[in-house]
């Protein structure tokens, strides 16, 4: 499970929580950082861990030593964004029964809830449908299983990579909300183009002469 090199920076990134929401078993409050400083996190953790052991360890959002990542971030857009960093950072996307439904919880204690097969009713739609769409795209694209990392750019409010294989990449861009647009040319990808495969919430590309990329709000 990479606690460090995933889901802390995750959390503090994404983090809206209330008061009282702790980072699993520890006193320490949860804190609250921009995506440039969770790229550094991340970057820093997995620095010394062999490729081959960090895409095999397990992306966690929630577990049930923890909080829900729901109540963390506080609603399904937020959580959206968790759900694709989960399924396109190197790693084992790691789903806590429940999450995709939206289920919620303060700690490891009461995050244990029982799942509600019998009240449908219950069931965050949204986020059910952005687990299926996004845990399918990473079944249907290699580049998100065994594919390089490579970080293209980070703000206070986005962060941008590259999944490669040869002769083949996915680019990567996570945004929180709003910020202004970013640019760059294809022979600094190393591409010759590239076209949108999937996009959710508030997250805006454009793929002309070049990649353009900004955002009005949370979305991937």
């Amino acid at each position: 499970m990479n606690y460090a090199g995933f889901t802390r920076p995750v959390w503090a990134w994404l983090n809206t929580a209330p008061a009282g929401v702790r980072y699993l078993r520890t006193d320490s409050p949860l804190p609250r950082t921009g995506a440039e400083q969770a790229v550094r996190a991340v970057r820093a953790a997995n620095a010394g861990l062999p490729w081959r052991v960090l895409t095999h360890s397990g992306n966690a959002l929630s577990t049930h030593d923890s909080a829900r990542f729901r109540t963390v971030v506080g609603g399904a857009g937020l959580h959206e964004v968790g759900v694709a960093a989960q399924v396109t950072l190197p790693g084992v996307p790691f789903v806590f029964a429940g999450d995709e439904l939206g289920m919620e919880g303060t700690d490891g204690e009461n995050a244990r809830g029982p799942m509600p097969w019998h009240r449908p009713e219950a069931w965050d739609r949204r986020t059910l449908e952005a687990h299926t769409r996004l845990l399918g795209l990473r079944a249907e694209l290699p580049e998100l299983q065994t594919g390089g990392l490579r970080w293209l750019d980070a703000g206070p409010h986005h962060m941008t990579f590259l999944r490669a294989l040869p002769g083949r990449a996915v680019l990567v861009h996570l945004t929180d909300g709003a910020h202004e647009r970013v640019s760059a040319a294809w022979s600094d990808l190393d591409v010759a183009g590239m076209g949108v495969l999937a996009r959710g919430g508030g997250a805006h590309a454009r793929t002309g002469g070049c990649l353009e990329l900004d955002a009005d709000g949370p979305g991937t």
